[in-house]
């Protein structure tokens, strides 16, 4: 009984392993104990049966039943506390396996993920943008998955580690833990940057489709004003109808040109708190306006000459186009005016 109770005392005793070598160390301990108790079966084996023998006895003694009684509830109860304890170490230890080796494992997916954050910029092309952000998107989405699933892992043996160690170390151990988390930051940041991307070239696309759209009135207006002011087959009254449908025509757009101005400046203007650097080589198109004392040198004015009385027909206000190259067409992407 006597060693019985020392094997139990040490199976339930408490035990704060706070590293792998520590842990390692109770489970060779716990190990001994398991082997004691082994060695203690023959023992128990025996007095179980000689008690069994003497409780037959019409003359026994009465205590003698509580006393084997006693004995069985000793013997299990200590069989169960070392097992309980042996494998309580066991999965502690490998927690601690998987913890050291995961630890470091997930620094590759964050380190991935710090990588590919360096690359992100706007991209002045939609549809090269587009397949871009596709392929950026997809590499940040694996890193990320994989990474989760390693943090989870992780923070999931820490919980077996940290209890097994004590509440009193946690704050210690957490160390470890709260740099992986300084880390973990840049999911965030990525998830970040590639939203505001994607607006970004949500804007474009529809920035450029406008001024596709401003392109293939103005083009046409161009030629058709130009030949108003150099035909001479026009007679004055055909002159004025021109004019006026092709004042009326610009009148219908001009209220266009703010917005246009206003999302050119947002598009192209790289804001100066932004991390990112659109292409090297891309020359930034700048959208300004023309001061009145500069205007009549590039506005072109179409005047017809009536009664020695200069009338202003037209004055299409200074329109100055920047071409841009997107997917090997010419669009105009800014106006200046």
């Amino acid at each position: 009984m006597k060693v019985l109770n020392e094997q139990r005392h040490l199976s339930c005793k408490e035990i704060h392993p706070h590293n792998m070598d520590m842990c390692e160390e109770q489970i060779e301990k716990q190990e001994k104990v398991l082997r004691t108790i082994e060695n203690q079966a023959p023992i128990y084996n025996e007095l179980v049966r000689r008690g069994q023998k003497l409780k037959s006895n019409p003359n026994a003694p009465s205590f003698l039943e509580r006393e084997i009684k006693k004995l069985e509830e000793t013997w299990k109860d200590t069989a169960e506390k070392a097992q309980e304890r042996i494998a309580l170490l066991n999965s502690t230890f490998k927690d601690w396996d998987v913890y050291e080796q995961q630890r470091q494992a997930v620094y590759t997916p964050i380190e991935g993920l710090e990588e590919q954050y360096k690359t992100y910029k706007r991209i002045y092309d939609p549809k090269k943008g587009s397949d871009w952000l596709e392929r950026k998107k997809k590499k940040a989405e694996d890193f990320k998955k994989n990474g989760l699933e390693i943090y989870t892992l992780i923070k999931k043996c820490f919980a077996t580690i940290v209890a097994l160690a004590g509440e009193d170390k946690r704050e210690f151990m957490e160390k470890e833990i709260n740099e992986i988390d300084e880390r973990m930051v840049i999911t965030e940041k990525v998830d970040t940057m590639l939203v505001e991307l994607t607006e970004f070239n949500q804007r474009l696309h529809k920035f450029v489709e406008k001024m596709a759209e401003m392109r293939a009135w103005m083009m046409p207006a161009t030629e058709k004003l130009n030949f108003i002011t150099k035909s001479v087959d026009l007679s004055p009254e055909d002159r004025v109808k021109e004019i006026f449908d092709l004042q009326g025509q610009l009148n219908e757009r001009m209220p266009m040109m703010d917005p246009l101005d206003a999302d050119c400046h947002a598009l192209f203007d790289v804001p100066v708190n932004l991390a990112l650097e659109p292409h090297a080589n891309l020359e930034l198109p700048r959208v300004s306006r023309i001061g009145s004392e500069k205007e009549a040198n590039y506005s072109p004015y179409v005047q017809w000459r009536r009664s020695d009385l200069c009338l202003s027909l037209l004055n299409v206000k200074s329109w100055t186009i920047v071409p841009e190259l997107f997917d090997d067409q010419n669009i105009f992407c800014s106006l200046k005016r």
